[in-house]
């Protein structure tokens, strides 16, 4: 594990002007935090369009009964996650922030790793760099046809950021042993 073994200078170094692997980590990680957000977003605003809070106590209150505790709670509000086949706004955005966790988390700490290490040359920065790149266009493809209900391009690009972070995963551990 001596590849892995960092002092302090070589952290302050990871982001020196001439690690493009850190530099393309660091522009994709906010690049898929700005996609999260933005699917947080999708979800607010439909559960805005589609009267479905994420409890009944976030509805508005009655007039009548404001400083009482109680909430307007129209019956037609369906719980989410539901029976219907159709899947709503709020139904599509909670599924598509449901991936993320899934997929974003491990391949961002994959990429840290491989960033981390020291026997990063020039190759493996570059695949390094290529590796980032090409999951976060992935990611944010896969949330716009899962938006525009396109298919078989959302699977497409879902598989292929699984096969990126499948091989940085792998080039990490040839870099560390």
């Amino acid at each position: 594990l001596a590849p892995l073994s960092a002092t302090m200078a070589d952290i302050d170094n990871i982001y020196d002007d001439t690690n493009m692997a850190a530099q393309t980590l660091a522009v994709c990680s906010v690049a898929l935090f700005v996609k999260i957000f933005a699917s947080a977003v999708y979800v607010t605003v439909g559960r805005r369009k589609e009267g479905r809070p994420l409890a009944p106590e976030d509805f508005p209150p009655e007039p009548q009964a404001i400083g009482k505790g109680a909430h307007a709670v129209p019956p037609e509000v369906r719980v989410a996650g539901g029976s219907s086949s159709i899947l709503t706004q709020v139904d599509r955005g909670l599924a598509m922030l449901r991936d993320d966790v899934e997929h974003i988390p491990i391949f961002l700490i994959i990429g840290f790793l491989l960033v981390l290490t020291r026997g990063l040359n020039h190759a493996s920065q570059l695949a390094s760099t290529i590796y980032f790149s090409i999951f976060t266009l992935m990611r944010l493809l896969h949330s716009l046809f899962f938006i525009t209900r396109v298919q078989p391009l959302r699977w497409l690009v879902w598989d292929i950021a699984v096969l990126v972070t499948l091989a940085a995963a792998v080039h990490l551990l040839v870099v560390v042993f």
